[in-house]
């Protein structure tokens, strides 16, 4: 026997995409985030820019994200277009200061402000069908929870299942892979408190980031292109730790930090750029990296996450008031779009920014621009 339920949105994907929909629907329609019980991979996007408190006003999650009470990031510092060092203080910014968020912490805040304002969650084992039914002007999504299935009929649904876009595949709309960019990364332990600043390395096959992170912790990230022989180094932290320790200023910085089995934190994962030939169709709209996915240089991967789950939200509470909607998606259609393309022109600048490397291939992909 088959359980069913009927919501007006229906959003697949529990991450700060998905949260942000539906916190914001919430205490007005019925909204219902349909999650998978398997533990995600680690979340490496441990910051959060200064513009971002605009947003969390404008969702009147100001007050409650301040008393979670992240570490400030007030101090960047970046060896990138030659070897001295550029700082970049928050004292500059209108907005202030940015954050070190620990993630974890940061992902359950979201999902519990999108509770507490009556939105439903619930664990699948499989998404086994996603289906329009023209003549209902609904979706109809089944999925097992439990051993039992359930089928969704919703009215409007939405993709925030990261990376993997997975309702977006469904729909026959692939994510354009735009380059080869991956990570291999490391969280080790501080013996003393450290300055809470994130500093850039650029080297000959690909670039380095460290910040300091809650729990008196360190995080060490290598990004390099996934084809090329720097990537074996990123898969092996002991290699990794090596290869950080030619850089003398990145050495200095990793002195105090300890990197031994025992406090040794290690992982490898994409870090792409990719975006979707579409963002919206009918009834269904993709947000943050479902959508598209940015190259952690741009440090907006979760700021972008927030902003299309409050665009979204703000275009489908449109829809769903009208006596007779619209379901013209080519509004959210655009705005991403213009989105997409001022990443990608300030990408290419950051890039080309650098030139020490002529020769190295990892360099060279970047100064040609376009799909890697």
């Amino acid at each position: 026997m088959q359980d069913q339920l009927h919501v007006d949105v229906l959003v697949v994907g529990a991450g700060p995409a998905g949260c942000t929909v539906a916190l914001n629907l919430a205490p007005f329609y019925k909204v219902l985030v349909v999650t998978h019980q398997k533990p995600t991979a680690k979340a490496v996007g441990e910051s959060l820019p200064a513009a971002a408190s605009r947003l969390m006003q404008d969702m009147g999650l100001w007050s409650s994200f301040l008393n979670e009470e992240h570490q400030p990031h007030r101090l960047s510092k970046s060896h990138w277009g030659s070897s001295e060092a550029h700082l970049n203080d928050s004292i500059r910014n209108l907005d202030g200061h940015g954050w070190h968020l620990d993630r974890h912490r940061f992902d359950e805040w979201i999902l519990q402000q999108a509770r507490l304002r009556g939105a439903g969650f619930l664990k699948c084992s499989a998404l086994n069908d996603i289906n329009f039914q023209p003549y209902r002007e609904m979706w109809s999504v089944e999925i097992e929870v439990d051993g039992r299935r359930v089928q969704i009929n919703a009215n409007w649904l939405v993709d925030a299942t990261g990376r993997k876009s997975f309702v977006a595949k469904r729909l026959g709309y692939s994510p354009k892979t735009m380059d080869k960019l991956a990570c291999g990364w490391m969280i080790g332990k501080l013996s003393e408190s450290a300055e809470q600043e994130s500093e850039i390395y650029a080297e000959s096959e690909g670039w380095w980031y460290t910040s300091v992170l809650p729990n008196q912790q360190r995080l060490l990230a290598f990004y390099t292109d996934a084809d090329l022989t720097s990537a074996k180094d990123a898969h092996c932290h002991i290699a990794l730790l090596k290869r950080a320790q030619q850089l003398s200023g990145l050495k200095q910085t990793l002195g105090q930090t300890s990197f031994t089995k025992s406090d040794l934190k290690h992982g490898f994962c994409a870090a792409n750029s990719a975006t979707l030939p579409q963002y919206a169709g009918h009834r269904w709209l993709a947000v943050g990296d479902a959508a598209m996915s940015f190259d952690p240089l741009s440090s907006q991967g979760i700021f972008n996450s927030l902003y299309t789950g409050l665009a979204a939200s703000t275009f489908v509470f449109e829809e769903l008031k009208r006596n007779q909607p619209r379901y013209q998606v080519n509004e959210y259609n655009n705005a991403l779009v213009e989105i997409w393309n001022t990443y990608t022109n300030n990408q290419s600048s950051w890039y080309r920014d650098q030139k020490r490397w002529p020769q190295s291939l990892f360099w060279l992909r970047r100064q040609k621009g376009g799909v890697l």
